[in-house]
């Protein structure tokens, strides 16, 4: 009550209180809990500057040493005394709280042209008034004579996402987006050589935007040396819709308000090396580039450095910034098997993200590491083991208007998994996760958790 006194006082009536009648006031007076951040930040700073006012103990927490007299120090020696300290991320009302769902449904093949159907429905909604319904059907055929066969494919899909919030200082944008698009590829083979060559045709229609586009796709496919050394060259483009509930997958905390766009890749060009060292030992090598349109990017929300009212109010949520631009990746991958009941495989890509309207790629990683293993004991016990790590990436704070740089350091995360197989229906799994205990921030202001153990069951149910 003392740091946010608009909590509590805001709309309340206060009265003179003094009985006496040469003392008393005929008034009252109200407040409507807005004005300046002045107050809070000198309240801030006599509640620091005088803890025995408020804190249990009247005293910080400490920690000391052995009395002196229990040591015993030797002349030209060096002590020194390591300490570390963390922040916990544990309290409830700081973190994202969000509640999903996803059914989906695939109808098989035919004997003839139809090739499947597969329909996905899925919500979404959080603790601040964020609600998404996405709707998506995605039909499938093709047509085959001789050496040469047609692939026609489409989908529909329609997002709603509306936003409730009751902070005012958000400006609230609810969205609907109708995405459709249809594909038609036709593939030639000539002595060796497989050719594909269509196009994709997209219409977008949003409150906010209005798109029809056509992207030509083009790949060959051509076999070098026989089963050792394939070259594959793709020319294409395509786009994805941006929903709420992906980039909170793929972020810590997205904070409310967030504005979608359809992400368009204009041109992608790729280059892939591919082929077999032996039976059990397969290798990848290519590198691809991509020209973009409203790429989104993940910025810290900007604050004012105080704890604020709502839970992504204190420096730790992201927004969402959209920009062109261009990225080249390039990617090797090799895997196989040692013997029967060995599997490997490592996976390492550099990313170059250059942003035409921003001066660095927020949040993008410009090196990651896959690699994972597994060993098949018996039928029914399986052990698999993976790690990943991220390299280093560029972070953005603003406080007060005052924005600062970061470099976010890179992480390692090793994993652990046991799983065991009771029946055809019934397994249970044993996990751990970042065995390495490490705490570098995944996104800056978010330190990953460190070891942790998760149980797993699992049972499948086999419907008539």
């Amino acid at each position: 009550a003392l740091v946010e006194p608009e909590q509590y006082l805001a709309g309340y009536t206060i009265r003179a209180n003094e009985p006496h009648p040469s003392g008393t006031l005929s008034a009252s007076v109200t407040w409507d809990g807005n004005g300046d951040k002045f107050y809070s930040k000198m309240a801030n700073n006599f509640l620091s500057e005088t803890i025995e006012f408020f804190l249990e103990g009247k005293n910080l927490s400490s920690i000391s040493s052995r009395p002196q007299s229990d040591f015993r120090f030797k002349s030209g020696s060096t002590y020194g005394m390591r300490i570390k300290m963390r922040r916990s991320m544990s309290t409830d009302a700081r973190v994202q709280v969000y509640h999903s769902g996803k059914l989906s449904h695939h109808l098989g093949t035919d004997a003839g042209w139809f090739n499947g159907l597969t329909s996905q429905l899925s919500v979404f909604s959080d603790a601040y008034g964020v609600d998404q319904f996405k709707l998506s059907a995605a039909p499938k055929a093709k047509f085959q004579k001789n050496k040469s066969r047609i692939d026609l494919s489409g989908n529909i899909s329609y997002l709603n996402l509306r936003q409730s919030l009751e902070d005012a200082s958000i400006s609230v944008t609810d969205y609907q987006a109708l995405n459709t698009d249809l594909s038609a590829a036709m593939t030639l083979q000539w002595q060796g050589l497989n050719v594909i060559a269509g196009g994709r045709f997209w219409v977008h229609g949003s409150k906010t935007s209005n798109e029809i586009r056509f992207f030509p796709e083009a790949t060959l496919q051509y076999p070098l040396i026989k089963n050792w050394l394939n070259l594959n060259l793709g020319f294409s483009g395509d786009y994805s819709q941006y929903d709420v509930q992906g980039l909170t997958n793929k972020n810590s905390f997205i904070a409310p308000g967030v504005v979608l766009n359809p992400r368009i890749n204009r041109q992608i060009l790729s280059f892939d090396l591919t082929g077999a060292i032996n039976q059990q030992w397969h290798y990848s090598a290519g590198m691809k580039y991509r020209n973009f349109q409203n790429e989104a990017y993940f910025v810290r929300r900007s604050w004012t450095g105080v704890l604020g009212q709502y839970p992504y109010d204190v420096g730790n949520s992201f927004s969402i910034i959209y920009s062109d631009g261009s990225e080249l990746s390039v990617k090797g991958q090799i895997s196989g098997r040692l013997n029967q009941q060995w599997q490997l495989a490592l996976e390492a890509s550099v990313i170059h993200n250059q942003p035409a309207d921003l001066s660095e790629a927020w949040n993008v990683p410009g090196f990651t590491l896959v690699g994972s293993g597994s060993y098949q004991l018996g039928p029914e016990f399986m052990i698999t083991g993976q790690f990943i790590g991220y390299g280093s990436r560029s972070d953005l704070l603003t406080i007060n208007d005052q924005t600062t740089q970061l470099r976010v350091p890179g992480f390692i995360d090793a994993q652990l998994h046991l799983n065991y197989a009771m029946s055809d229906n019934f397994s249970a799994s044993l996990s751990g996760i970042n065995l390495l205990n490490q705490w570098n921030g995944l996104w800056g202001n978010y330190p990953i958790q460190g070891i942790r153990i998760d149980l797993g069951l699992q049972y499948n149910f086999n419907w008539p």
